[in-house]
């Protein structure tokens, strides 16, 4: 049986165009809040660290079955980035549940925080 060993982030800055690779390992094993991969600002310490506001947002990326999902919780009066998923040839906007939850779906499709656009590599070893 396969094992997810990691992943690597495409992340390119639709600003300058700017493009970098993040390399990561396996994803903690703890289910959410505390599992996957954590999602921040520079500088916060995150798995993946954007050149975005996420600063009191608690962001990840998540493996459920077969999917990858990109989770969080946005606390009441917290301005969030824009959040697009990219499909059939267009940006599709995602709005968090009234609640201030975040699940959106992040697998072969690239999904945009703010100004960057994120695509996923997942890493398996068999």
């Amino acid at each position: 049986m396969s094992k997810l060993t990691g992943a690597v982030f495409n992340v390119t800055d639709e600003r300058t165009g700017r493009q970098r690779r993040v390399e990561v390992g396996p994803p903690a094993d703890a289910a959410p809040p505390g599992g996957g991969w954590t999602v921040g600002g520079r500088g916060s310490g995150a798995d993946l660290e954007l050149d975005e506001a996420l600063d009191g947002l608690a962001l990840r990326i998540i493996r459920a079955g077969m999917h990858t999902y990109l989770t969080g919780d946005v606390p009441a009066g917290r301005e969030l980035p824009a959040i697009h998923r990219h499909n059939n040839g267009s940006w599709h906007p995602l709005d968090p549940r009234e609640d201030g939850r975040l699940a959106f779906r992040f697998d072969i499709l690239p999904l945009r925080i703010g100004r960057s656009v994120i695509t996923l590599e997942l890493r398996w070893t068999d």
